[in-house]
């Protein structure tokens, strides 16, 4: 049987006095997540910090799952074929215009450099040799031998994403200035709301005539044609980290995707429904590895996404970010929110919010959610 996991992102030392360190025979298992911010942390150190990781596991008996950040914070660059477009290139001009920034809401909105182009070939190059020379050989040489010692399970696996997507800021309730947020000295305007996704059209050898002539063939508009193009180029691009992560030699249900589950939300609006990082469920799957989504609790539909992927052949996925919303506080809300998410398919729960206090949107370190775990560890639900 396979070992599941519930991991909290964060250090050891934050929970290791409600969660001792579970028996390595059990099939639930206890343990930490952490952070590579991978596109802008020199290589060198992305290696030191994994090394670092895999030997607090071995010291402390705690499995660790590693999250790699695939676009959320990337390094500055000045090279246009890395970088996203919010346009079609004008005529004599190889280039759109280079979008300069992006605006992340997660409670609170903040600023990172530019999107990636997916498509770039310098910017897969780039992924390929941190990942390949970095990161994954100090991980495969660790598990060979934690399988010849019988200690495989300390290796939780690694999500080789963070919410992939593509950017588009005219679909995120900041068409009203009065909405326009600020991030230090910087202030949202109005040269910041645009969409992307050119840059890796264009790579991929479309132009606004080719999706003018789509668009009409199918009847749709051709922001929809982008669309839905951009869902291939971001299910391609999760693809091509995953396999990575394969043909290096970690195992298959050990790698995970992570997009957002948020496509199930009841009456999901249109805001959200629109937004660049809500994508079918059918994005998360390849064959490299196991899908994995963000999942909140009076958010999400989780019986929605355990069905969907069972119809995709995938019964076993991640949860590789969960959080506990106000309902799910509680010790009957928490059992419930662990149980459903077991029942449909989740073999990986990662928590985020256990750093968070109480009363913040994502605060997850409560006397109930800590029983349910207590309760969840111990094989109920």
């Amino acid at each position: 049987m396979d070992t599941k996991y519930f991991i909290i992102l964060g250090d050891t030392e934050s929970f290791s006095q409600c969660f001792p360190a579970a028996d390595p025979k059990k099939p639930r298992q206890i343990g930490f997540g952490t952070v590579l911010y991978t596109l802008n942390t020199p290589p060198e150190q992305l290696r030191t910090q994994v090394i670092s990781v895999l030997d607090k596991a071995e010291k402390t008996g705690y499995p660790v799952l590693i999250h790699m950040d695939d676009w959320n914070y990337p390094a500055p660059s000045a090279d246009p074929s890395e970088v996203e477009w919010s346009d079609w290139p004008s005529t004599g001009s190889k280039t759109g215009p280079i979008a300069k920034s992006r605006w992340i809401n997660w409670g609170t909105w903040f600023r990172v450099e530019a999107p990636r182009n997916f498509e770039s070939p310098k910017v897969r190059a780039d992924i390929k040799m941190r990942l390949t020379k970095w990161i994954l050989p100090p991980i495969v040489d660790r598990l060979k031998r934690w399988r010849k010692e019988g200690r495989e399970y300390l290796f939780a696996g690694v999500v080789t994403g963070w919410e992939t997507g593509f950017y588009d800021a005219t679909v995120c309730g900041l068409d009203d200035p009065a909405s326009w947020p600020q991030d230090g000295k910087v202030k949202f305007g109005a040269e910041d709301l645009i969409e992307t996704g050119f840059a890796a059209l264009t790579t991929r050898g479309y132009n606004a005539a080719k999706i003018e002539k789509l668009a009409m063939k199918k009847g749709i508009t051709p922001k929809q044609v982008r669309r839905e193009i951009l869902t291939d180029v971001v299910h391609d691009f999760s693809e091509f980290w995953a396999s990575l992560c394969l043909r290096a030699g970690l195992p298959k249900q050990r790698i995970y995707t992570h997009l957002t589950g948020a496509i199930t939300t009841p009456n999901i609006p249109k805001v959200l429904a629109d937004n660049g990082c809500v994508l079918p469920l059918s994005t998360a799957v390849n064959p490299s590895c196991r899908p994995g989504v963000t999942v909140m609790d009076g958010v999400c539909d989780i019986k929605v996404i355990g069905d969907d992927f069972r119809k995709m052949r995938q019964p076993d996925w991640g949860a590789v970010e969960m959080e506990f919303g106000n309902n799910s506080r509680t010790e009957k809300g928490a059992n419930a929110h662990l149980d459903s998410l077991t029942r449909e398919g989740a073999v990986m729960m990662c928590v985020y919010g256990w750093w968070e206090p109480e009363g913040h949107q994502f605060s997850a370190r409560t006397p109930g959610v800590i029983a349910a775990i207590k309760r969840w560890l111990n094989g109920s639900g």
